[in-house]
């Protein structure tokens, strides 16, 4: 026979292995949720159940993630580098910190119809021009975004799994509480980036 090289050794020795060595039938049941022994009331519970314990436990770390990106940028704030900015016309750090914040409580109340409220009534940085330089109180920040964290979890932990997927009437149109909260975390993952950026070249 011809000689093979070492591809040629390894690909025929890859190939042969990969035979059936038996014609034996696979006996294995396929796995279900659905079983027979369970009438159809239990089966639709289980499946709710499951559906309940799926969206908790994929949205409440991809949440706790986003939170923990937003909370260690504000370790990182001082009333001095809260003003720093790119360029002229860029918001500033502190700025972008409050509109996160408050988006996060405004967004919830839309899709979620949570009852918190700003404590001083109208936002200071939504659908605004642009920002006006003013400074805005850190501690009062990071009360504020604690509070709407604390919205946020508790909402991932108790919204039954139907409720998820009922269209709402929002500004953006009709949306999902699904879109709504993954709205919300990209919103604030685009503005973290800004701070982290603002943050190492802003002055």
């Amino acid at each position: 026979p011809p000689k093979r090289g070492r591809w040629g050794r390894v690909c025929f020795v890859f190939l042969n292995e990969a035979k059936p060595h038996s014609k034996k039938q696979n006996t294995h049941a396929p796995i279900s949720l659905f079983s027979a022994a369970k009438p159809p009331t239990a089966q639709l519970g289980l499946i709710n159940n499951f559906n309940k314990k799926m969206i908790q436990s994929v949205l409440a770390p991809l949440f706790e993630m986003n939170a923990l990106k937003v909370n260690g940028l504000l370790t990182k704030m001082t009333a001095e580098n809260s003003a720093f900015r790119i360029h002229a016309a860029a918001g500033t750090v502190g700025f972008y910190m409050r509109h996160i914040a408050e988006a996060q409580i405004m967004l919830s109340k839309m899709f979620f119809g949570t009852a918190t409220s700003l404590p001083y009534g109208k936002p200071l940085t939504l659908r605004v021009p642009n920002d006006d330089g003013r400074a805005y109180d850190l501690a009062e920040t990071q009360q504020l975004m604690q509070t709407g964290n604390e919205l946020l979890l508790n909402v991932i932990k108790t919204m039954p799994e139907a409720d998820w997927h009922q269209p709402k009437t929002t500004v953006f149109g009709e949306k999902t509480p699904f879109q709504g909260i993954a709205m919300i975390m990209n919103h604030n993952a685009h503005h973290c980036g800004q701070i982290e950026l603002t943050l190492k070249k802003g002055a």
